[in-house]
């Protein structure tokens, strides 16, 4: 018996009778503290079915390594600082900065003089000072003369106030509106970066602290993020009128209806879309094909270069049409966002790009007059 049990080669079967507990074979070879919790538990057996281990941590019951991580491991409470120095719309080198800021890890005469070098002055005001993580960042001369500026339009409180108290001050500030709650989340982090550049640039470089080109730089980027985030909107190049514009700004909620009509029984329907990071800027578009019962036959996503909205739609258009007159495909409905009529494929030989990524096609108008198509414009105003 002890030759045929083990701890490697034991099945559940062998402790079962007609797909119920073995009692006897139970209390044999089980402590007797887990033989109720064993006997409780339900058995759903299938006879000539083998034994299948099931992970109770995940969904499909499937074994994972970060899903047993996530379950032995000590979660630490939840910082609002380290959640708001990660921020999607700010460059990893700004973040990873701030973080090294707050812990203390910056190269500063007070970490060097710990390694037996001699403390000198800062090299960024104009009045001398430590070299430390407070006096760069917060109580110098420099540092507090960019704080003030940013802060009096902003209507912020500027004080002598530890680092995280201080971003905490902006990031809790009132706002209405999804920028301005971005305005005061990313510009203390622009902040910090900037005054350590300056610092950099003025101990290790041949610059001087200039806090006019300061105010540039913070200012620039900023407006920079901005255009990230709302790339439609022509920002300021002024704090004074950025701010008011932010403060000006509305943010509409509109909800509408958005539902795939099928096409006729005898037909199927490509739905294409392009867009531009902004206008003009990196395009790329994409489309899918499906029958009348929504079974997708082909999908298709290009990057398509640099360009406009209209270019990036119409490309992307050309891209699905052209492929379903490769494929025999004779009868499909077109829905597309494109504000041009479908004369442009066959007469206008000049539409932006329509040929750049179908070089396979070189004659394609007398074959987009053989198809039997119909085309939908959603969009009535032109964006190109």
């Amino acid at each position: 018996m002890e030759d045929q049990f083990g701890l490697n080669t034991t099945t559940i079967s062998q402790f079962l009778v007609g797909g119920n507990w073995n009692e006897t074979m139970v209390r044999q070879w089980v402590p007797p503290l887990l033989i109720p919790k064993i006997f409780s538990f339900p058995i759903h057996y299938q006879e000539q079915t083998p034994d299948e281990a099931i992970w109770k941590l995940t969904v499909d019951g499937l074994f994972s390594c970060s899903s047993a991580w996530e379950h032995i491991r000590n979660k630490g409470t939840k910082s609002i600082i380290n959640k708001g120095i990660w921020h999607r719309h700010l460059p990893f080198k700004i973040s990873f900065l701030v973080w090294r800021t707050l812990r203390n890890k910056l190269p500063t005469n007070e970490k060097l003089t710990s390694f037996g070098k001699e403390a000198d002055h800062c090299f960024c005001c104009y009045r001398t000072g430590e070299d430390n993580i407070d006096h760069i960042f917060i109580s110098g001369h420099f540092a507090n003369k960019i704080w003030s500026f940013f802060s009096v339009a902003a209507g912020i409180l500027h004080d002598h106030i530890l680092i995280n108290m201080l971003m905490l001050r902006w990031w809790r500030q009132e706002h209405k509106i999804e920028v301005q709650n971005l305005l005061n989340q990313l510009l203390p982090l622009i902040i910090i970066w900037n005054l350590w550049k300056n610092r950099c640039a003025t101990k290790y470089g041949e610059k001087q602290s200039n806090i006019a080109r300061n105010f540039f730089l913070i200012l620039k980027d900023t407006t920079h993020l901005l255009n990230t985030a709302f790339p439609y909107i022509q920002w300021a190049n002024d704090w004074t009128d950025l701010f008011r514009m932010v403060e000006k700004c509305r943010q509409e909620t509109m909800v509408r209806i958005v539902e795939w009509e099928k096409p006729s029984q005898h037909f199927l329907q490509l739905d294409t879309d392009g867009s531009a990071l902004s206008n003009p800027r990196k395009i790329g578009g994409g489309g899918i094909l499906r029958d009348h019962q929504g079974k997708l036959i082909y999908a298709f996503v290009i990057p398509l270069g640099t360009g406009t909205n209209n270019q990036a739609e119409f490309q992307a258009a050309s891209h699905g049409i052209f492929w379903c007159i490769q494929m025999a495909i004779r009868k499909f409905t077109w829905k597309s966002t494109l504000n041009w009529s479908l004369n442009g494929f066959q007469n206008n030989s000049r539409s932006p790009g329509i040929y750049s990524n179908t070089s396979q096609t070189t004659t394609p108008s007398p074959a987009i007059g053989a198809v039997q198509m119909h085309t939908h414009l959603q969009r009535g105003k032109q964006h190109g």
